[in-house]
């Protein structure tokens, strides 16, 4: 993610925003803002299909796990 932002020459400012980093990565990471949907409408214009598609899948499984619905399997 990080070279396809850097390939769109995305700000650095956004590009963190983005990748989850607070303005001084080495000290610490995450962020607890949102992205602002104006900046991010402009990103996912930018995306390329298989960015898209990641997203969908991604999130699919993410609402499945948030809602409880998942089988955690264990190995023995």
């Amino acid at each position: 993610m990080a070279d396809w932002l850097d390939n769109e020459a995305i700000a650095q400012r956004t590009r963190d925003c983005i990748l989850g980093h607070a303005s001084d990565v080495r000290g610490r990471y995450g962020r607890n803002g949102i992205l602002d949907p104006q900046i991010a409408a402009k990103i996912e214009a930018l995306e390329p299909p298989v960015i898209k598609q990641m997203r969908k899948i991604l999130l699919a499984a993410k609402n499945c796990a948030d809602a409880g619905a998942l089988t955690v399997l264990k190995s023995y």
